[in-house]
């Protein structure tokens, strides 16, 4: 994952861990949905992907790419 930033210790144990969001977070309500097609190519949820066409996508969009940084932590690939 591209915006997340690991720092570790001499012994390799992770002394600092911080999420970046390049001031790119925009507060998503159900009336004022998000259209912006911006991420991390394989972190993008597919209704993301289709917001042009469907008319944009809610919070739900973030569980996915969530889904997919737990993926990576638990298969270290």
């Amino acid at each position: 994952s591209d915006n997340i930033f690991v720092t570790l210790n001499e012994r390799k144990d992770v002394s600092t861990l911080a999420i970046g969001d390049f001031d790119t977070a925009k507060r998503v309500t159900t009336v004022n949905q998000a259209k912006t097609i911006l991420g991390t190519p394989g972190y993008i949820a597919p209704e993301v992907l289709k917001s042009n066409e469907a008319g944009g996508y809610s919070f739900k969009a973030d569980v996915f790419s969530f889904g997919m940084v737990i993926y990576e932590l638990l298969t270290l690939k």
